[in-house]
């Protein structure tokens, strides 16, 4: 399971394909106590949106791939990753592909 943001007005949330009744919002997430990896320039706008949310911001330089490997690693449970930010990416919207995750329509915040 994964939550995507973007700091503007488009949100979705990434959510793995092949699970029934996955989670697909951020209450969701939070619900669950589940973890959620973000882009560390949402450090400050992320815990002030949604102050009962466990986050954790990559620490690595490798801008939203660094988000995802932590993902990948069993650092958290769902991502904060904007479709705005990562669409342009093929890189990125493979890795996407590979792990089964898609975009949803739940926003994150505006």
């Amino acid at each position: 399971i994964a939550v995507s943001s973007y700091v503007a007005n488009l949100a979705a949330f990434l959510t793995r394909r092949s699970l029934e009744g996955s989670v697909t919002t951020i209450d969701g997430a939070i619900a669950r106590g589940w973890t959620i990896c973000a882009h560390p320039v949402f450090k400050t706008k992320l815990p002030l949106a949604w102050p009962t949310a466990k986050f954790l911001f990559s620490e690595s330089d490798n801008d939203f791939h660094g988000v995802l490997d932590d993902y990948t690693a069993g650092k958290c449970k769902a991502l904060a990753i904007g479709w705005e930010d990562t669409s342009m990416d093929r890189s990125f919207l493979d890795k996407i592909c590979k792990r089964e995750l898609v975009y949803t329509e739940s926003m994150f915040f505006e």
